[in-house]
């Protein structure tokens, strides 16, 4: 028997709720904490303690409940932007840091727009544009600079312009000058 873990961890405890319906119910302790943290987040005001899943920033700014809500909001242009938007909007939501893109994917697909190339979108969002990290397999972290450009709605971010490759037609160009 493991006597480590604190006690008030394997307790349960009751949620009331009344109003229009009502219901009350015998639920564990983590659960409990976890209905406690959401109320208190529709106040606009956490309850002390350890919230690790939120990323605490009061400066992403709450973006709607629908995908496109969050892309409208954030100034989302490109596909990595939307991606790196959707992300922050996802992590706040599941009151996680790590997301799992293929969420992201889902939503942009209900949005009727998804990319021709979601990986490749999601590798620039995150190895060209630093949005985000890979943490694991199927795991990515929104990095401070990704969190930064949703809050500054894109603002000064580029347009992801890739680099210019010099077509055939020149190549020839410069052979007959020369």
């Amino acid at each position: 028997m493991n006597t480590n873990k604190p006690k008030e961890v394997d307790e349960q405890v009751v949620v009331t709720l009344s109003g229009a319906i009502s219901l009350t119910k015998k639920i564990s302790y983590k659960k409990g904490a976890e209905i406690a943290l959401f109320l208190a987040e529709d106040e606009g005001s956490l309850p002390e303690g350890n919230n690790k899943g939120s990323s605490g920033r009061s400066d992403v700014p709450k973006m709607g409940s629908s995908a496109i809500e969050v892309i409208k909001a954030s100034n989302a242009k490109t596909f990595p932007q939307q991606i790196v938007a959707l992300a922050c909007y996802v992590t706040e939501r599941n009151k996680n840091e790590l997301f799992d893109p293929k969420e992201i994917q889902l939503l942009l697909r209900r949005m009727g727009n998804p990319p021709q190339n979601f990986g490749r979108d999601l590798m620039k969002a995150a190895d060209v544009f630093g949005y985000l990290t890979k943490e694991g397999p199927g795991q990515y972290l929104v990095t401070e600079t990704g969190k930064e450009m949703v809050a500054n709605k894109f603002e000064g971010a580029s347009e992801g312009a890739s680099r210019k490759r010099p077509r055939g037609k020149n190549k020839k160009s410069k052979s007959a000058a020369e």
